[in-house]
């Protein structure tokens, strides 16, 4: 939420409708420098990104909910 400002645009972001009472099924696949989204159709990505912005490196990765609970 924060770099907002700075990510954003086709390349960084596409709006998605949730219904916020339901699950959902969230897959993110990374390769190399991509990435592509997927939410609930795991078969077309909502988002392929051509060139991720940090070097290639071991990490971790946050879920976080800005508006409701959220149950993982």
């Amino acid at each position: 939420m924060a770099g907002w400002q700075l990510y954003y645009g086709k390349k960084f972001a596409v709006p998605v409708k949730y219904n916020l009472d339901n699950w959902h099924t969230i897959k993110i696949v990374v390769l190399g420098e991509q990435a592509e989204v997927f939410i609930d159709d795991m078969e077309n990505p909502i988002l392929h990104i051509n060139k991720l912005k940090t070097g290639i490196t071991s990490g971790t990765l946050g879920l976080f909910s800005f508006l409701k609970p959220v149950h993982y």
